[in-house]
């Protein structure tokens, strides 16, 4: 369905009639798709929301699902960053998709973190219809931070990232954070000075040589997590082999399980490079032992 998507950017005027000819005169739909792609890269955040809105017209099924998936995926920084929280509820409640009684539990919430974790409930309840129609409310309410999301994850490996499967067809692969009064004020994600034994990946920072403690099947480093580009909040970092991802992947698993708990310390992200993966948890004033 690759064609039908250029027909509508084109007759839109989303993309130039020579990126229209490219994705025509390909071969393969993998090549179709790569050209679509390359439009889209340069197009900016305004080509992409046409494009997903395009992509839920001709391959509905496939969209909801993956937003669906997205919107899991996510829910740490959602949760923390979406600001337009009420014209969402009201979005929602007006298209039947979540109750009365839900919207006025969300607007009676102290703060926007609050308030997102009860929509978040109605959110998991609904399922992938409920979650797609979330999904795309928040890229007409904040289009920006949704992109963000999805570029960011663009070099990790998940999120709504628009790709290819290997049939051809198109494909898309794929914290509730308490009052911020742990958030430190940042100057952007790469300071003047790095200390000798700072370590980045992704939105996670850590030092190697400040020991926190070890883990099961990892060991736990002082570190931060950058919330965005001006704010990052101390965290405990716990680095585990990739091999070792199961065990990482039930333990965040149960971390969001665990998300509305007051008595659960915050799961903030997970990130990834070629040996280890990383998950960043809010840090402890102090240990059980010492509490």
């Amino acid at each position: 369905m690759v064609m039908p998507i250029a027909d509508d950017l084109l007759r839109r005027g989303m993309i130039k009639y020579e990126m229209f000819a490219n994705i025509t005169t390909s071969k393969t739909n993998q090549g179709k798709m790569r050209e679509v792609y390359k439009a889209l890269q340069s197009g900016g955040t305004p080509l992409k929301a046409a494009f997903y809105r395009i992509l839920l017209k001709n391959e509905r099924v496939l969209v909801i699902n993956l937003a669906a998936e997205f919107v899991d995926r996510h829910r740490a920084e959602l949760i923390q960053r979406v600001r337009m929280v009420m014209p969402i509820a009201d979005d929602l409640l007006r298209r039947g998709m979540i109750y009365p009684e839900v919207y006025s539990n969300i607007q009676t919430a102290n703060t926007s973190q609050d308030q997102m974790r009860e929509l978040y409930k109605a959110v998991q309840s609904g399922g992938p219809e409920v979650k797609s129609a979330f999904y795309r409310i928040l890229l007409k309410q904040e289009p920006h931070l949704v992109i963000n999301l999805e570029d960011a994850v663009g070099d990790g490996e998940d999120g709504l990232n628009i790709g290819e499967s290997s049939s051809g067809s198109i494909a898309l692969e794929g914290p509730a954070l308490p009052p911020a009064s742990n958030i430190l004020p940042g100057t952007g994600r790469k300071p003047a000075a790095l200390a000798s034994d700072e370590e980045s990946v992704g939105k996670i920072t850590y030092y190697t040589n400040n020991h926190l403690g070890k883990g099961a099947d990892g060991i736990v480093f002082r570190g931060y997590f950058l919330c965005d580009d001006a704010n990052k909040r101390p965290a405990a970092v716990k680095r585990i082999e990739l091999a070792k991802q199961s065990s990482a992947d039930r333990e965040v698993a149960l971390l969001l399980q665990l998300d509305d708990n007051p008595h659960v310390v915050r799961y903030f992200c997970t990130e990834k490079d070629g040996q280890f993966l990383y998950i960043a948890i809010e840090l402890c004033a102090a240990s059980l032992d010492k509490v």
